[in-house]
């Protein structure tokens, strides 16, 4: 007799853009992805999907490619995000604070009125998150660029850069601070 052992699939690598863009093509696959947590979800409706609250505890996060100083991104969370309640999963996402990031495995189990309706399985806490006070000095930096003031918008850009954060937030943000100062040493025309 000879016994063959089921290897689930290793999860595929993804962003919570990539799903929501998507989303029909990632529909029952099982990704890793990492989130920045927004918060715990107070009520919605599930629609004709598993995710009741009396099974499941909802939450919006967004990417970890968003870059949450930037309006557009900040208010833009995915917001049908869940994990079955009692799990591993839920009870970290919901002790998380606001932008805790997370490496979380999911899988994509609905697509409804073209969302991506997502089952978290396991959450891993990051040791590095970006703080509200970096993202307040970023916000202010895109402002202060948008209204010509590149200087000012540097300087606001190194505060943000005093802060511990993920590697690629702050290649972000160094970049966009070494181009503010290069425009603010550029006279106007």
């Amino acid at each position: 007799m000879i016994l063959a052992l089921a290897v689930g699939a290793q999860p595929r690598p993804a962003t919570l853009t990539g799903l929501r863009e998507d989303s029909v093509a990632w529909r029952g696959e099982t990704v890793e992805l990492t989130l920045q947590i927004d918060g715990p979800l107070q009520s919605w409706s599930p629609w004709l999907t598993r995710f009741d609250a009396k099974r499941y505890a909802g939450f919006s996060a967004w990417g970890d490619e968003q870059p949450l100083w930037e309006e557009s991104a900040f208010n833009a969370p995915a917001t049908r995000l869940f994990a079955r309640r009692g799990s591993a999963a839920e009870k970290s996402l919901s002790a998380a604070p606001t932008y805790r990031r997370f490496l979380v495995t999911a899988v994509v189990r609905n697509v409804f009125q073209s969302q991506p309706w997502i089952e978290i399985l396991t959450a891993k806490p990051l040791s590095r998150s970006i703080g509200q006070g970096a993202l307040v000095h970023a916000g202010r930096a895109v402002d202060l660029e948008r209204e010509g003031h590149d200087a000012a918008a540097a300087e606001q850009y190194t505060r943000a850069l005093a802060a511990p954060m993920p590697k690629h937030m702050q290649a972000t943000l160094e970049a966009a601070r070494d181009a503010a100062l290069e425009r603010a040493k550029t006279p106007a025309n």
